[in-house]
């Protein structure tokens, strides 16, 4: 059965002539010419999508290794492909401000994917991300500051609050 033929998709007409097909299992449009000559995005199922997501994700798991207790090594490929790639990187966490004292502190992690990059590196859902190496990122401009300063750093320091406790994430970099 095709997505035309499927019935959940659902077509959407202009002046009587289809313009898109969209299957709200579907998350990933495509462009298509439709017969009358217009421009159609057609829903693609949601399996097809995730090939690239996967290896992008096997692809920074295997740069990853743990090597004790809050310790890691991330080799410096991994990190590049990590932040070339932000708009992938962020589908494996989610991330919400946290304000304590109605003052900004930094992020609150959730929805980390079990065996994805960010569980890789010892984070866990309900860490609060407040500083990369000694930088606060309770704002916008200090967490473009301490993005600038990943690209060459041979060392990474994520400071959390865990369970109400701070502690210190250490990473190198080779």
């Amino acid at each position: 059965m095709t997505l035309e033929e499927s019935p959940v998709a659902q077509s959407v007409e202009e002046e009587g002539s289809p313009l898109a097909i969209a299957d709200p299992r579907s998350t990933q449009l495509l462009v298509r010419q439709a017969s009358s000559g217009h421009a159609a995005a057609t829903a693609r199922p949601a399996a097809s999508q995730n090939p690239s997501r996967d290896t992008f994700e096997r692809e920074l798991v295997r740069g990853i290794r743990k090597l004790a207790d809050r310790r890691y090594e991330i080799k410096r490929g991994t990190l590049k492909l990590a932040l070339a790639n932000i708009g992938l990187l962020s589908r494996s966490v989610r991330a919400a401000p946290e304000v304590r004292d109605g003052k900004s502190v930094g992020f609150r992690l959730f929805a980390i994917v079990a065996d994805g990059p960010f569980a890789k590196l010892g984070l866990r859902d309900d860490d609060v991300l407040i500083s990369i190496n000694g930088l606060g990122i309770a704002t916008a401009d200090q967490v473009l500051n301490a993005y600038g300063k990943l690209k060459t750093a041979h060392h990474l320091a994520l400071g959390l609050i865990r369970e109400g406790r701070e502690i210190t994430q250490d990473y190198t970099i080779r």
